[in-house]
């Protein structure tokens, strides 16, 4: 990966997150896309949920480049939602993934089939 995809991902987070829109979108679109999901989310504190997903992302933009706190929290992130914790099944991050490229492309306004493979390329280190 290149340090163009992470700046690229970081300068469309930044116009995704200029309304908490963004993460309002991301979550109806991750819970309309499985039963299974919906469940997950049924009884979560849903402006609580999008604050730490707003941080997440920012670890998970910043881990690929080494960023030791960002890696010790994606770390972290991976224990909590791994089968001994939050049990989210491996296939759910695919779904997790497209729903936000989705989200993406309705709040980027330069949103390119380049731009999403530049995000897809900055997050398959700390989903993996």
């Amino acid at each position: 990966m290149e340090k163009h995809d992470t700046e690229m991902v970081r300068t469309s987070f930044g116009r995704c997150t200029l309304t908490d829109e963004f993460l309002v979108t991301f979550y109806n679109i991750l819970t309309h896309s499985s039963a299974d999901v919906a469940r997950m989310f049924a009884h979560t504190d849903m402006p609580r949920q999008r604050r730490l997903l707003k941080e997440a992302l920012i670890y998970l933009i910043s881990y690929p480049a080494g960023n030791e706190f960002s890696q010790q929290r994606v770390t972290e992130l991976g224990n909590s939602h791994s089968r001994a914790g939050l049990n989210v099944r491996p296939e759910l991050y695919e779904i997790w993934v497209d729903s936000l490229i989705k989200s993406i492309r309705r709040h980027d306004e330069q949103f390119s089939p380049a731009l999403e493979a530049a995000w897809r390329r900055v997050l398959a280190p700390g989903i993996a």
